[in-house]
């Protein structure tokens, strides 16, 4: 559920950006300037957030990452009649933060199936990942129809001055619902009870019945 929303978020935000960039940050033909201060950051913090989740664990970590966009995405909301130069460091945090849920989410679900396998006896990796990799292309499409008939709700027509209405939609859709979102998100995973130090309880229990069927 929370990745889900996560994922619907990243979509929309993804369609959204060039009309934002024409539109609400007056810079048209940035948008791949705009990309580039999200996707470094990206690949930067990954092994950083690696070796802090190894550190203070997966689902603290996520938590602190999905804090971060929860706040980038407020301040974004607002700051977008401000200097260009803020809307840059506010997208550079929140592309710190997606490189958080680019790779702990994943490793997350692993120790999930571990968890799994222990309630039921069973190894279910391929439905857990199927799962995610269905709720990943939903989330696409949902993104797209409701990104288009907001829009389109909204009146806008291309290549022209936007009415307050339209760029006011644009606003909420590229920053506060994906603020909501991810606020969402942080409270779900707050209720998830499989720390690290559970995962490692899991982890032995799992070891040792290998151990006992092997010398079987």
């Amino acid at each position: 559920m929370a990745a889900f929303g996560v994922i619907t978020e990243v979509a929309a935000v993804g369609m959204l950006l060039p009309y934002a960039s024409e539109y609400l940050l007056n810079t048209p033909g940035q948008t791949a300037n705009y990309l580039l201060a999200f996707a470094a950051p990206i690949l930067v913090s990954i092994p950083f957030w690696l070796r802090l989740s190894r550190r203070f664990g997966k689902k603290y970590i996520w938590m602190t990452g999905l804090g971060m966009k929860v706040m980038a995405f407020a301040v974004l909301f607002f700051s977008m009649d401000l200097d260009q130069v803020v809307v840059y460091i506010v997208i550079g945090i929140m592309g710190a933060a997606h490189g958080c849920g680019s790779v702990i989410p994943q490793s997350l679900l692993a120790d999930a199936v571990d968890f799994d396998e222990v309630a039921s006896g069973q190894r279910k990796e391929g439905a857990y990942f199927a799962l995610l990799n269905f709720a990943m292309k939903s989330a696409m499409a949902v993104s797209a129809t409701v990104v288009g008939f907001a829009l389109q709700a909204a009146g806008f027509r291309s290549n022209i001055e936007q009415a307050a209405s339209v760029q006011m939609v644009i606003r909420i859709m590229i920053a506060a619902a994906p603020c909501l979102l991810h606020l969402c998100a942080l409270v779900l995973l707050h209720r998830l009870q499989l720390t690290q130090q559970e995962h490692e309880k899991i982890r032995a229990e799992l070891d040792g019945r290998y151990l006992k069927i092997g010398s079987d």
